[in-house]
C-alpha cells in the first residue's frame, strides 16, 4: 500500500508533527450508523504502532494505517493539502475519499 503525500501536504503536517509523535490515518464510526458508515481522518499520537498497524509506502513521511482498513483502500492513495480550508483531501485514481480532512491532535 503506498501514499502519494503532495510537497504543501508534507510540510504542513512534518511542522504539526511533535518529536516522538506517529502519523495516523484513521476511520472514524461514531455517530455515522454502522461500522460500514464512516470517515477517514489524519491523527498525530504519541502511541506507537503496535501489530495491527502497517506502514503506508510514502515518500519521507511516515504514515500508519490499521490492517483492517485495507478493505476501504485502493494500493495507491494521493494526501494533498488545501491551505485555503486547512483540510487535506484523501484520494486515489477511482475517487475522493475525503476532501475536507482535518487533522486530529
Amino acid at each position: 500500500m503506498k501514499i502519494n503525500v503532495s510537497q504543501e501536504a508534507k510540510e504542513k503536517l512534518n511542522a504539526e508533527k511533535k518529536e516522538g509523535q506517529f502519523l495516523y490515518l484513521r476511520y472514524d464510526t461514531e455517530g455515522c450508523g454502522c461500522a460500514n458508515d464512516g470517515i477517514f481522518y489524519l491523527t498525530l499520537s504519541d502511541q506507537s504502532p503496535d501489530s495491527k498497524d502497517i506502514a503506508m509506502e510514502s515518500d519521507g513521511l511516515e504514515v500508519y494505517v490499521s490492517k483492517m482498513l485495507r478493505i476501504y483502500l485502493t494500493d495507491e492513495l494521493q494526501l494533498a493539502y488545501n491551505p485555503e480550508t486547512l483540510t487535506f483531501r484523501l484520494s486515489n485514481k477511482e475517487q475522493i475519499i475525503n476532501a475536507r480532512m482535518r487533522l486530529k491532535r
